[in-house]
């Protein structure tokens, strides 16, 4: 947090599904769950991501190209 500022004071941040790191096949590229993220980090909203990691999947790890197909859709929410 900026020096001297509350934290209820300051916008809260955005948490959008589409900007994280590879999915699939590896634990650390699943998700936790939203309530656990809320929990840990409540001056973000997490209102634009679902309840669980839906994405993940553990047969195989994205493709390079869906997954800047997912971070080319997240900046088009940004506009």
């Amino acid at each position: 947090e900026p020096r001297g500022e509350e934290p209820s004071s300051l916008p809260r941040r955005v948490c959008i599904e589409d900007f994280r790191e590879i999915n699939g096949k590896l634990m650390n590229a699943q998700r936790r769950p939203r309530s656990d993220l809320e929990n840990k980090f409540p001056h973000w909203c997490f209102e634009q991501i679902p309840d669980s990691d839906e994405s993940w999947t553990e047969e195989e790890l994205e493709s390079r190209e869906a997954c800047s197909d997912r971070g080319y859709s997240g900046l088009l929410w940004i506009m």
